[in-house]
Parts: structure tokens; C-alpha cells; sequence
């Protein structure tokens, strides 16, 4: 009797089957990694240009500053990339669902700004909510934010240099030069 060698036709079928199943979840992996990779680079961005703006807020470089301040930041060559400024604790614009105690504590604040007189002083520093959105990797249109808050100082925001020179009378632009 003559013995039969190789394999028959379902084996190989069978393993083409395992294989391309183990093709397929390795794709999916790939393409997993790859947007987990770019959400997380774009996020990065963000990051880098959220901190850059804040700077030049800090520096009294950003006329014009309001509660709802946005734009984009196209300059920067990142044009999908775009920002909403939220000013003091009652903003409207600040990120994220409000709990109940936060949610009182920013009516409070806004309720005491509204009734303060102008010529009383600024606090010396302003609470600040930087939200930036940007594109999120695939297909579809749906975007990602990426908040940043911080407190910078009041003179700064409100464009006030006569507070700047209470604050700091020997920091003067003359003696700084």
C-alpha cells in the first residue's frame, strides 16, 4: 500500500483561514495604534499652543481680552485648531459639566462682579479656561477639546498697566531696558 504524503485540500484551507483571521486583527491593531498615535500628537499640539497663547496673555499681549474670546491659530500653521478664552470663575466658557457646587459657587462670583463698583480693585489674579478644539484622527467629523486653567494676573487680562505699576513700581519698561 502506497502512503500518502502532503496536505489535503481542507487542511489548507483551514490554515488559510486561521491566517487571514490573524491578518485581519493585527490591521485592526495597527489602525488602532495609529489613531491612538495621532489623538495623542494632536493633543500635544494643543497643549503646546494653548501654553503659548496663555504666555502672551500673561504678557498683556492680548488686546481686546473678553469673556468668549476665540479664534484659531492659523498663524501658527495650525488653522483647524481653534480656542474659546473663559474669564473668572462665572464663565460661561468654562470647560466641562458644572457640579452643583461649582455650578453655585461661579453664580455667586458672577453675582458679586455685577453688583462691585468699576473703581474698585481688581483681584490680583483672574481665573482663566483656555478650551482648545482640534480635529480628531479618522473619518469622521467628530472633534476633541483639550482645556487648560490657570490663574493669571488680573492687570494682565483687563490691560490694566496703572494696577501693573501699584503691583510692581520698580519693574518699569525703562527699567527693564
Amino acid at each position: 500500500m502506497r502512503t500518502r504524503r502532503g496536505f489535503t485540500l481542507l487542511e489548507i484551507m483551514v490554515a488559510l483561514a486561521l491566517l487571514a483571521t490573524v491578518f485581519v486583527l493585527v490591521m485592526q491593531a495597527q489602525r488602532q495604534a495609529i489613531a491612538q498615535a495621532a489623538d495623542a500628537r494632536s493633543q500635544s499640539i494643543a497643549a503646546r499652543l494653548g501654553a503659548q497663547f496663555l504666555h502672551r496673555v500673561e504678557a498683556g499681549m492680548v488686546p481686546d481680552l473678553h469673556d468668549g474670546y476665540s479664534g484659531d491659530f492659523s498663524e501658527e500653521g495650525f488653522g483647524s485648531f481653534t480656542y474659546v478664552v473663559g474669564l473668572g470663575d462665572g464663565s460661561r466658557f468654562a470647560s466641562g459639566p458644572l457640579d452643583e457646587s461649582e455650578a453655585a459657587w461661579r453664580e455667586f462670583k458672577r453675582r458679586i462682579e455685577e453688583e462691585a463698583d468699576d473703581d474698585e480693585v481688581l483681584p490680583p489674579e483672574t481665573r482663566v479656561f483656555l478650551t482648545i478644539s482640534y480635529p480628531a484622527f479618522g473619518p469622521s467629523e467628530e472633534t476633541r477639546t483639550y482645556t487648560i486653567e490657570t490663574l493669571i494676573d488680573s492687570w494682565a487680562i483687563h490691560q490694566d498697566f496703572r494696577l501693573y505699576e501699584a503691583l510692581w513700581p520698580d519693574l518699569q519698561p525703562e527699567a527693564i531696558e
